[in-house]
């Protein structure tokens, strides 16, 4: 008998494991809650998010007010204080072994890591050991790895460390779940690397993985594991809090992902989309409320949402627009202007639409 069909027998423990994608509170998404608060950026999210289980997610900023100790494009801090707002929102883990942890360097992180706790917030990733929680009878240990070396402080993507933690794991939990910060950003191609990563912490004993990133939705697979065990690979969530610019990084969701004593059993996703930094929920605000016009259409199916992640959901074609007094501020030449099917109209509730674009419905509305 599999471990799968024991528990569904015997009546196994269960729990809902909601997972999402990169929350990053620096830039403009900082300035929004210098002026709405913190809490206004889980609006829409927060009561999903709470009522799971546990809520893991990847923090891809410093939670500091130190100086940035590095030298790169992108450097990304908020203000410590914004961890109260996370803990609000729900969440229980967060990774911190990923690229952007010491951009204020070991000092910034050790701030980040204390702010997170202060609130009750476990952070993954900053100590090489396993991460254990207890919830409905269930063991769950986490595990995250970054796979960009850089500075000592996070843990660091390495094959045999990766079987022997995952070998620890195994050995004190009921499921083990690891978080991997690997991959090529703004692409919805899944890389060699992440597969053979993947395919190896699965054959090691892992139950789920869940990538970042890339910054936008990759897909979701089932690999086979060892003792008639699936493992759960969702090789990149994409952003969940992000000031996002291309539809393809706005489109996000919550990842639900049902944990037993046989491992992951089953999952479903929750479709969000980003509107100018936090997520919304697809069905209420951006699905338009009558028949859009020709050509214009939103996702049908949750499969279609995952697996096609290059789909620009409510937006669907773009054309050439002559210089308005928008456009302006974007260049003194012609720019491709996305054609939404949601707009600032009166009957449609959207106060703050995206940059640069015009209304199918109401062109005047702009």
């Amino acid at each position: 008998m599999t471990p799968i069909l024991a528990a569904l027998l015997l009546g196994s423990p269960t729990a809902d494991l909601a997972a999402v994608g990169d929350l990053m509170l620096g830039r403009y998404v900082g300035r929004r809650i210098s002026a709405e608060g913190v809490d206004r950026i889980f609006a829409d999210s927060g009561d999903e998010l709470r009522k799971a289980d546990i809520a893991f997610g990847n923090l891809e900023c410093v939670l500091s007010r130190r100086p940035f100790a590095l030298s790169k494009q992108v450097l990304l801090r908020a203000d410590p204080s914004n961890a109260s707002g996370l803990s609000r929102a729900g969440f229980d883990i967060l990774s911190v072994a990923n690229n952007h942890s010491l951009d204020a360097g070991k000092a910034g992180l050790d701030d980040t890591v204390s702010a997170l706790t202060r609130v009750g917030i476990h952070p993954v990733g900053s100590d090489p050991r396993p991460l254990v929680l207890r919830k409905n009878g269930l063991r769950i240990a986490f595990l995250a790895y970054c796979d960009f070396p850089g500075a000592s402080g996070i843990s660091y993507l390495d094959e045999l460390r990766l079987k022997s933690d995952i070998a620890l794991a195994r050995a004190t939990a009921d499921v083990v779940v690891i978080s991997c910060h690997w991959g090529i950003e703004l692409t919805s191609r899944v890389t060699e690397r992440q597969i053979h990563i993947a395919t190896l912490a699965a054959t090691s004993g892992a139950d789920v993985i869940l990538g970042h990133h890339p910054h936008v939705l990759q897909k979701i697979a089932w690999l086979p594991a060892p003792h008639h065990r699936r493992c759960l690979v969702a090789y990149s969530l994409g952003n969940f809090v992000f000031d996002a610019r291309t539809p393809a990084e706005k489109q996000t969701g919550i990842l639900h992902i049902t944990l037993t004593l046989g491992g992951a059993t089953a999952y479903k996703f929750s479709p969000y989309q980003i509107a100018n930094g936090p997520p919304l929920r697809w069905q209420e605000r951006l699905t338009p409320r009558r028949q859009p016009d020709e050509g214009v259409r939103a996702p049908t199916t949750v499969l279609n949402f995952i697996f096609r992640p290059r789909s620009t959901g409510a937006s669907v074609e773009e054309t050439e627009a002559p210089i308005t007094a928008r456009s302006r501020r974007f260049g003194s030449r012609p720019r491709r202007q996305t054609v939404f099917g949601y707009c600032r109209c009166p009957n449609r509730g959207w106060k703050d639409p995206p940059p640069n674009t015009v209304c199918v419905q109401n062109p005047q509305s702009r």
